[in-house]
C-alpha cells in the first residue's frame, strides 16, 4: 500500500511491525490530536500514520515555532481495534491509547497520559498537512457551522486572511458564517465578533463597505449600560467605516454620541488670564498596559480645553511591544526629550506628572494633568502664531506666521505637526481610540529656525509621501520588533489638523502653540 502523503519539519520516523488490522478499519492518513482538560482543548500535534509491507509508520508535527525540539512517535501498536503510541519530545513522553471504530472511521477516541495525568483525547481525520492555525481554522469552520469553535475559527480566518492572500469573497463568506454562529451566544458576543470583523476589514479599501456594515450592526447592539470604553470603541470604528462609505448623516450622529462619552469627570474651565496656549504632549503605546490611565486622562483634557486654551499631541512608541501608530517623528521626539519609557507627559516642553496605571487610575491621572496645565494659562508670553492649512488632493499647503518673538535665533524653532484627530486601532491594552496622533512634521521634526522676531513660512506637504514613509516604517518595525497585534495598519490621513508651536531647543520650553484643521481647497 502506498504511504499517505505527509509533510513534516524536524521529525523522526520509527517503523514498527504489527499485524494487519481488519480491512474496514484502516487508520492510514493524517490525524489531528486534541486532548481535553478542565479549561482547554488544544490541538498540539498532527499525527501521520501509514502502512507499507505490513509495517506501520508514525510521524508527528508539533504546534510551535522553528525552535521547537524534534518530535517522534515510538511504540506504535495497532492491533485488535486498539491504537497505542508515544509522542516523544526530548525526554518527555505523552502516551496515547485509543479505540478504532467502524461506525466513525474519521474519529478515534482515547486518552493522553502525561506524568500520570490522564485526559480525554481524540484523533480526528484531516486533510491538512501542517498545524498552521489558518489551515486549522479553515477546516474547523467547514466542519462546524455552529458553536464556539465556529466563532473562533471565523475570527482567525478574518484576521489572518489578508496575509494568506485570501480573496475578498472568502473573507466576506467567513465573516458571515461567524456572525451567524455568534448570534445564539447573545448581544455582547455578537457585537464583539462584529468588531473583530471591522478590525480585519478596515485596512482594505475594497472591504470598507463591508466593514461599515458590521460596524453598524455592532453599533445597534450597544446599550446605555455598556462600559464607556466599549461604547467608544464601537462608535469610533463605526464612525471611520461609515465616513469611508460616505454616509454623512449617520457620521454626524455618531460624532455627537462620541462627544457625549466621558471616561472621567470633566472639570469646567473657570477662566484664564494669560495669552499662552498650552501644549500637552503624551508619549504612549497601544500595547502598553500602564498607559491606559494616561490615555484616558489625555482624552479628558481634550474635552476640558478648547484649542484656544490648550492643544494636544500624542506620540506612539514601540514600548513595550510593536505599535503600528509609531512613526519616525514620534521616535525622534522621544529622543529629543531624552526619554525612553511610556507613558510620559510633557506640558509646554517640561516633564509633567509621573505615573501610569490601569483604567481605575484614569480620574486621578486626569486630575494631576489638569492641575499641571492650569497655571500656564495665566502666562503672558512674547510669541504669536498664525497658521492656515489647505488641502488639494494629496497636497497640503501650510502657511505659518510668527510675530513678536521676545527671543530669536537658531535655538528658537517653529514646529508644524501633522495630526490625525481620531485614529482607530484596537491595541492589546484595551484602548481602541486614539486622539491627536502625530503622523509627521512638515519641514521635519527638527523644525524651522526663527532668526528674527517676525517670520513667515510656507511649506507643501505631500500626503502620498508621508503615507509611503509610514508604511515603510511599519514594515521596518515588523522586521525589527515583530508583528503588530491586529490586522489594522492605520495610515489613512483623511481628516487632519496642523499643530504649530514655538520651542526653545536649549531649555525645551514651548513658548506658544496653535491648532487649525486642514481645510479643503474648495472650501468644504
Amino acid at each position: 500500500m502506498r504511504p499517505s502523503t505527509f509533510i513534516f519539519a524536524s521529525c523522526l520516523i520509527l517503523a514498527i511491525a504489527n499485524p494487519i488490522i481488519a480491512a474496514d478499519i484502516d487508520p492510514s492518513g493524517n490525524w489531528k490530536l486534541t486532548f481535553f482538560t478542565e479549561d482547554q482543548q488544544p490541538t498540539l500535534w498532527l499525527i501521520g500514520l501509514s502502512r507499507e509491507d505490513g509495517r506501520w509508520t508514525g510521524k508527528a508535527v508539533t504546534m510551535g515555532s522553528a525552535t521547537t525540539p524534534p518530535t517522534k512517535i515510538d511504540d506504535l501498536t495497532i492491533k485488535d481495534g486498539s491504537i497505542d503510541f508515544n509522542i516523544v519530545i526530548q525526554d518527555q513522553r505523552f502516551e496515547f491509547n485509543g479505540r478504532l471504530s467502524s461506525k466513525d472511521p474519521k474519529t478515534i477516541l482515547g486518552s493522553l497520559n502525561f506524568h500520570g495525568q490522564t485526559n480525554p483525547a481524540k484523533l480526528t481525520k484531516t486533510s491538512i498537512t501542517t498545524l498552521d492555525r489558518f489551515d486549522l481554522a479553515k477546516e474547523e469552520l467547514s466542519q462546524n457551522k455552529t458553536g464556539p469553535l465556529a466563532i473562533v475559527s471565523a475570527m482567525t480566518l478574518v484576521h489572518d486572511g489578508p496575509a494568506k492572500n485570501a480573496t475578498r469573497g472568502e473573507m466576506k463568506k467567513w465573516a458571515a458564517m461567524g456572525w451567524t454562529a455568534a448570534e445564539p451566544f447573545g448581544r455582547a458576543m455578537q457585537r464583539t465578533y462584529g468588531m473583530h470583523v471591522v478590525d480585519g476589514f478596515l485596512g482594505d479599501r475594497d472591504l470598507q463597505s463591508a466593514a461599515a456594515e458590521y460596524a453598524d450592526r455592532a453599533r445597534k447592539l450597544l446599550t446605555p449600560s455598556d462600559p464607556p470604553l466599549v461604547r467608544e470603541r464601537v462608535l469610533a470604528a463605526a464612525l471611520l467605516a461609515l465616513r469611508s462609505a460616505g454616509r454623512k448623516e449617520e457620521v454626524r450622529h455618531i460624532e455627537e454620541q462620541l462627544e457625549a462619552i466621558q471616561l472621567v469627570k470633566i472639570k469646567k474651565l473657570a477662566g484664564r488670564k494669560g495669552n499662552r496656549v498650552a501644549l500637552v504632549e503624551l508619549f504612549t503605546g497601544a500595547q502598553c498596559p500602564p498607559c491606559v490611565a494616561a490615555d484616558i486622562a489625555f482624552d479628558g483634557l481634550l474635552k476640558t480645553f478648547s484649542a484656544r486654551d490648550a492643544v494636544f499631541l500624542q506620540y506612539h512608541e514601540n514600548i513595550p511591544e510593536p505599535d503600528p501608530l509609531t512613526s519616525p517623528s514620534s521616535e525622534e521626539r522621544l529622543k529629543y526629550y531624552g526619554q525612553d519609557s511610556t507613558p510620559t507627559v510633557l506640558i509646554n516642553g517640561k516633564p509633567g506628572p509621573e505615573g501610569g496605571g490601569p483604567i481605575e487610575l484614569g480620574q486621578e491621572t486626569y486630575d494631576a494633568y489638569h492641575a499641571a496645565v492650569m497655571p500656564s494659562l495665566d502666562d503672558d508670553v512674547k510669541a504669536a502664531i498664525k497658521v492656515a492649512a489647505v488641502r488639494e488632493g494629496e497636497k497640503i499647503q501650510i502657511t505659518a506666521q510668527v510675530n513678536d518673538l521676545g527671543e530669536s535665533g537658531e535655538h528658537i524653532r517653529l514646529r508644524l505637526a501633522l495630526v490625525e484627530p481620531l485614529v482607530y486601532y484596537a491595541g492589546t491594552n484595551g484602548i481602541a481610540v486614539d486622539h491627536q496622533v502625530v503622523r509627521a512634521f512638515a519641514g521635519g521634526a527638527r523644525g524651522l529656525a526663527l532668526g528674527e522676531s517676525d517670520t513667515k513660512h510656507s511649506l507643501t506637504v505631500d500626503l502620498a509621501e508621508i503615507r509611503k514613509q509610514l508604511r515603510a516604517h511599519q514594515a521596518k518595525s515588523i522586521t525589527d520588533n515583530g508583528a503588530f497585534p491586529g490586522a489594522v495598519r492605520p495610515a489613512d490621513l483623511t481628516h487632519l489638523n496642523v499643530v504649530a508651536f514655538v520651542q526653545n531647543d536649549n531649555s525645551k520650553q514651548v513658548l506658544q502653540a496653535m491648532q487649525v484643521p486642514v481645510g479643503e481647497a474648495n472650501g468644504k
